[in-house]
């Protein structure tokens, strides 16, 4: 009985050392990303003239995908008309065929 006991533990012994290495390891690379977050946030928000052009160009992408989403729609409603027409043309000439 007790064979098995330690047999289990050292089992677990294993296991338990894998899982601190993990967390060890996670620990020091969140707080690798910490400090980088760190560093961008006090570069942009000490600056403010870097602020501004981001915004800037934050304000440009919305207003770029807005276009690109009407020109999406507009394509959509041509695509949609051309394979109407081309469903009307081929009933015609089905139709003077027979």
């Amino acid at each position: 009985m007790s064979d098995a006991i330690l047999d289990k533990l050292n089992e677990m012994d294993v296991k338990l050392d894998e899982l601190l290495t993990w967390k060890a390891v996670h620990k020091t690379e969140h707080k690798v990303i910490h400090r980088d977050v760190t560093e961008v946030r006090s570069e942009l928000f000490g600056n403010p003239g870097l602020k501004s052009q981001v915004q800037t160009l934050m304000n440009c992408k919305r207003h770029v995908s807005k276009w690109r989403d009407f020109w999406l729609a507009v394509l959509k409603i041509v695509v949609a008309a051309a394979i109407v027409a081309v469903l009307m043309w081929l009933m015609w000439i089905y139709k003077e065929n027979s």
